[in-house]
């Protein structure tokens, strides 16, 4: 492949990435799924139009089409089509693998984790969990991938508070949040709190609750800076 047409992909591939996010964001915003669902549908079709690329590009499409995978995924799901939830993140998976992408990787082995969970395979689960926290460990200065891990402990736990295992929840929650407050993830600071605050309040700990409800609000704030 010539360097003006590894440019003209890398380009293309950019620009898809870009109208995931911007998607994403404006789904989050209008909960409009079905609209967020066709652009992802589209950005998917454009980068499987790709041909002939260099391996590089083929990575680096891989890449991103993974994110759009689980982005399909979490559209569907929020549209109430959750039965195959399993098949279409092990599919985003398949394809992050062959980006060699860790970040990649990472996010799709939470994606199939919570999918798992939700389906009662609680020990296939872990085992995605635990490949999450085996690169984070071995990747403490990226930032991105310290994420993940602690997105991962929120996931973990938010289904120990649904399964009524209200210590366990604590447990998962403080460590998301200390890791999270490490890299300034404002908004996972703020999902880590809320969470906890319903913890304590199923506790009946009150205090712990309000104070929690507190730092949840600042951080939101925080983010909603952020992305401005």
């Amino acid at each position: 492949m010539t360097s003006e047409k590894n440019n003209s992909v890398l380009k293309k591939i950019k620009e898809a990435e870009e109208k995931i996010e911007v998607a994403l964001w404006l789904a989050a915003e209008d909960l409009n799924f079905q609209k967020e669902l066709e652009t992802y549908r589209q950005v998917k079709e454009n980068l499987l139009s790709l041909t002939d690329l260099s391996n590089e590009m083929e990575k680096e499409r891989n890449r991103v089409l993974s994110f759009c995978l689980m982005r399909i995924d979490n559209s569907l799901g929020n549209l109430g089509h959750s039965e195959k939830a399993v098949e279409r993140t092990k599919e985003a998976l398949n394809v992050a693998e062959k980006s060699e992408d860790l970040l990649a990787i990472s996010r799709c082995l939470l994606a199939l984790g919570t999918r798992l969970i939700e389906q009662g395979e609680i020990e296939e689960a872990e085992k995605h969990f635990n490949k999450i926290f085996t690169i984070a460990e071995n990747n403490p200065q990226n930032k991105d991938i310290q994420q993940t891990k602690g997105w991962t402990l929120i996931t973990k736990g938010h289904f120990a508070h649904k399964m009524g295992i209200c210590e366990e929840a604590l447990v998962e929650l403080r460590k998301a949040e200390e890791i999270l407050r490490a890299i300034n993830n404002y908004a996972g600071i703020a999902q880590a709190n809320e969470l906890m605050a319903k913890v304590y309040l199923e506790m009946e700990d009150p205090a712990n609750a309000d104070r929690c409800i507190v730092i949840a609000e600042e951080f939101k704030e925080k983010a909603l800076e952020e992305k401005k």
